[in-house]
Parts: structure tokens; sequence; C-alpha cells
């Protein structure tokens, strides 16, 4: 399931990529959201109240209450059925597209910090925008987000 997020879920966007949603981002006209969700068969998720009653008719829809990003997680997982992925199947935060894994640091050699080349043996890697991740201090918060959303 694709899900198209408008400018007010800017947070959330990111935190569905990393648990594995396959999540569009876009700060754009109502309109705009509206065809592109029409055109991607995407779910289109926002907070604005004009917008849902604009597109209720035209595309499926889910309007979020919440202002805090891990109660919209929620609400969006429980009322899409979604199912949460971490650390298998991750998206890259930035640009959406799928992150994969590789143990072959020459992939890696010279793209990240000389410490992070010595101490890590696993990384992640955007085939899109060419961004590498690894198990840094970051990754430990995400995993203390991740299990605080109890679903």
């Amino acid at each position: 399931m694709k899900l198209l997020l408008d400018s007010m879920l800017a947070r959330t966007a990111r935190w569905l990529r990393v648990f594995g949603v396959d999540t569009l981002y876009l700060e754009v006209s109502d309109d705009e959201l509206i065809l592109t969700a029409e055109n991607e068969g995407a779910v289109l998720i926002t907070r604005d109240k004009k917008l849902s009653e604009k597109a209720k008719n035209k595309v499926k829809i889910l309007l979020v209450e919440s202002t805090d990003f891990k109660e919209q997680i929620k609400q969006i997982v429980s009322s899409l059925g979604i199912e949460l992925r971490f650390p298998e199947g991750t998206r890259c935060p930035g640009c959406n597209f799928s992150l994969r894994m590789t143990k072959d640091k020459k992939e890696v050699e010279g793209k990240v910090p000389d410490s992070v080349f010595r101490l890590q043996k696993e990384f992640w890697i955007c085939d899109l925008c060419g961004k590498i991740y690894w198990r840094g201090g970051h990754w430990e918060n995400i995993g203390r987000i991740f299990s605080s959303l109890e679903i």
C-alpha cells in the first residue's frame, strides 16, 4: 500500500519510511495532492479538514487527529492495517527508495567516516540518492520509538 502525506506530516512521512512503509511526501497544492493520489493509487493522509472534505469522493483519504507523530503513526497503522517493519524493509527516509543491506565494506569505503568504516560491519545503501546508513547512536533511538508504538 502506498501512502501520500501532505506538508503537515513531514516528520511522520520520514518515520513511516524508516519503518518500511512506501510513503510519498509532497509540498504541493491540494489539487496536486489529490491528482497524485489518484495517479499513484495512494491513500492520501492529512490533518487538513478542508483537504479531507475536498478529496473524500475522489481518493481514499485518512484524516489524522493528533499532532504527535507517534500517535499519527498508530492511527495510520490501525486504520489501514499496515505492518511496520524495522530494520528489514526500511526505506530511505529522504527519498523513499528501498534500502539495500551490504556487508561488503568495499562498497562504502571512502563514503562514510573512517571511524564508522572501521567499527561497523553492516551498512544500508540507498541506490537512488546514494545515502548510506549504519547502526550508529540513532539506531537505538529508532528502536525505542519503534517499540514505543506498541503495535
